[in-house]
């Protein structure tokens, strides 16, 4: 009976010690609230808001993936306040806290939207690491659209609406193509023979004489403002792409084509500016690598063409994107001569 008992006492002496081995929950002192608990739990999540027009959308739009692709391990929101404005156009709907845009918020790799909303709305959405605007290229080239009090009001405004450090960047975006591109695929929507892109009117309809002229204003006016702390140079990839690779051509796939219509990018391209994205703002230098083989159908541009399925991404478009982008990380505010 003693060996029985003191195997029992021997027995429950074990499970105490063994008790206390294990992990405790965190004690939680006076000196941590439950705000501050949430604020280092939302700290851990990267958060980037556009707020643009379709340019900036197009940017934005495959940039989720790209990121999770990158960085699998992060949590992650994207977001985008659209309305189809130029700067001045935002500056005015701003300070009449106009209910005109359209929020998207990406944190699962699905777009959900708010409809009919003001951009205070989307600043105070979420707890913004990263803001970033763009002016229309077509504007963006032009004097009078840097030099009329826009763009200063703008960043007032949004640093009247945060009061947290965040970061402030400015999205360099696109030339527009000139109008042969439009008559190179059969399988686009064919303009009448005599179109003329009106976006290019101030331009001498010269697709390099628009990008000479972004990167010239860019560096005049963006550069140059304290306020930056980024430049996203999208138009320089795009611009290589077309101007020194030949994307497009006429004997090419319609998704090898750099865009879809007179000035927004096709699915292929989308994905080429989201890399862009990836790579300035987190300091890459070169990219080695893309990581997306498929661009969902949920993803693409479908504004024309209903019904468009995955595309999978081939070797030739990986390539594209690779050289583009890395050229561009180089150069970020030039091209060679073709």
């Amino acid at each position: 009976m003693k060996k029985i008992l003191a195997l029992l006492l021997c027995m429950v002496l074990m499970i105490s010690l063994f008790a206390g081995c294990q992990k405790q929950p965190a004690e939680t002192t006076p000196e941590t609230t439950v705000e501050e608990t949430q604020s280092l739990e939302e700290a851990a999540v990267l958060k980037i808001l556009n707020i643009g027009n379709s340019h900036g959308q197009d940017s934005v739009w495959q940039l989720y993936d790209v990121l999770k692709a990158e960085m699998p391990e992060q949590e992650i929101v994207v977001a985008d306040l659209y309305h189809p404005s130029a700067l001045d156009g935002h500056v005015q709907q701003a300070k009449a806290n106009d209910a005109v845009y359209t929020y998207h918020e990406n944190t699962s790799g699905q777009w959900k939207d708010i409809e009919n909303t003001t951009i205070a709305y989307g600043l105070a959405a979420q707890h913004w690491d990263y803001v970033i605007f763009n002016e229309s290229s077509r504007h963006l080239g032009l004097d009078k659209w840097m030099t009329n009090g826009n763009l200063e009001g703008f960043i007032d405004y949004i640093n009247e609406q945060i009061d947290y450090d965040y970061k402030l960047v400015y999205n360099m975006t696109w030339s527009n193509p000139t109008d042969e591109i439009f008559h190179t695929d059969p399988n686009r929507m064919q303009p009448p023979s005599t179109f003329k892109n009106s976006y290019m009117v101030d331009y001498g309809f010269d697709r390099v004489k628009h990008y000479n002229a972004l990167v010239e204003k860019t560096k005049q006016y963006i550069e140059t403002n304290e306020a930056f702390d980024h430049i996203l140079h999208l138009a320089t990839p795009v611009q290589y792409a077309t101007e020194i690779l030949k994307v497009p051509q006429a004997d090419t796939l319609r998704i090898m084509d750099m865009y879809r219509d007179y000035t927004h990018l096709s699915d292929f391209a989308r994905l080429m500016v989201a890399y862009m994205w990836y790579a300035e703002l987190f300091g890459i230098e070169e990219i080695s690598d893309v990581k997306i083989d498929v661009i969902p159908a949920r993803m693409r541009a479908t504004a024309r063409e209903k019904g468009m399925g995955d595309l999978e991404m081939t070797k030739e478009h990986k390539d594209i994107i690779i050289e583009s982008v890395n050229h561009a990380l180089k150069n970020p505010l030039s091209i060679p001569e073709a």
